[in-house]
């Protein structure tokens, strides 16, 4: 049986970036952590995520960077932008709430805006309630992104529209601490509905299950046949 290993995170100082910064990692099978950074800015850090930031915001401006997803609750300074860097693309705001998902498995990075303005590598102006998608030539605004979905991490579920076997299991995998084997083709077809995570494993498999594709569980892996 796949368990989940509460509260697990681990925190770096001194990395390849400069002596001063700091990297907080949460990995797979842990559980979401909300820490402060040092302008008083809330960040709840999803699990197969890191963020690198510094030990003081001393320059012109705020600037972390993002592997993974995380929400954001920016403390406004006018005169400091906050800058969120993903690797390839620039978040910029000065005081605001919203939602950064950059994994590096995903074809598209997606930041989701709740609460004040977001701009997106000097480009695209988010209001609330829309989402920027970002991919390697493009950034489309959608302003009417289904945002259950997107900030269902944080409300502890996961919620699918429409989403395929193959990135459910891998969206399940970053919470349970599995691998994944495929013994058939994968399963054409998509889910829509809502899973809590204080479901176990198997339950959550057992909602996924029709009537030709089953899963079976074995040490760390789940084997889908």
């Amino acid at each position: 049986v796949i368990k989940k290993q509460a509260g697990l995170f681990s925190v770096l100082g001194g990395n390849a970036i400069t002596a001063t910064t700091k990297t907080i990692t949460i990995p797979k099978g842990s559980q979401p952590l909300r820490l402060l950074l040092p302008d008083s800015t809330s960040v709840l850090l999803n699990v197969e995520s890191s963020i690198t930031f510094p030990n003081d915001f001393g320059g012109k401006e705020r600037k972390v960077t993002l592997s993974g997803e995380a929400y954001f609750e920016v403390k406004h300074d006018s005169l400091h932008p906050f800058i969120v860097h993903t690797g390839k693309h620039n978040v910029c705001v000065l005081g605001t709430h919203f939602n950064v998902r950059a994994y590096e498995e995903d074809a598209l990075a997606r930041v989701t805006l709740t609460e004040g303005s977001v701009r997106i590598d000097k480009k695209i102006v988010l209001k609330p309630g829309q989402q920027a998608v970002i991919g390697t030539g493009e950034t489309v605004l959608d302003k009417t992104p289904d945002m259950d979905e997107a900030l269902a991490w944080k409300n502890n579920e996961f919620v699918f529209n429409g989403a395929g076997i193959s990135y459910i299991l891998s969206e399940l995998s970053k919470w349970y601490n599995f691998t994944i084997d495929y013994k058939a083709n994968i399963p054409e077809g998509h889910f829509s509905g809502s899973i809590s995570k204080s479901s176990n494993l198997l339950t959550a498999l057992k909602i996924l299950e029709s009537g030709d594709m089953h899963f079976r569980i074995e040490r760390n892996s789940v084997i889908v046949y």
